[in-house]
């Protein structure tokens, strides 16, 4: 076995056994043993997390069509998120047609 060959097969081995040991850490109830994640549930991404939160916002009638969202920065901090993580859930939004972002206005519900 050449050095490439034995590298890729520790690098496999090395990748197992973490999967075996993320494995056996969960509990029988399901979660893992910290307790707050279900072992089923990845978590979410920051964006992903603010884009369902804002989703679920407007269809709540929060916003009326063409009122103005908060700024960024406003949410970024409500959500406790970086600027560019809001401006990429909104632009999700933006591509579903919920939202329109206007350079430098706003954005405003649809």
């Amino acid at each position: 076995m050449n050095a490439v060959g034995h590298h890729r097969t520790l690098d496999s081995l090395h990748t197992l056994d973490t999967l075996n040991r993320l494995d056996s850490s969960r509990t029988s109830d399901g979660l893992c043993d910290h307790g707050r994640v279900p072992a089923e549930r990845t978590p979410q991404l920051p964006r992903r997390r603010v884009e369902t939160a804002l989703r679920e916002r407007i269809a709540a009638g929060e916003w009326a069509s063409g009122q103005r969202l908060p700024p960024v920065a406003q949410l970024a901090a409500e959500y406790g998120v970086a600027r560019g993580t809001v401006v990429s859930a909104l632009r999700l939004l933006e591509a579903d047609g919920l939202v329109e972002v206007v350079p430098n206005w706003g954005t405003f519900r649809r």
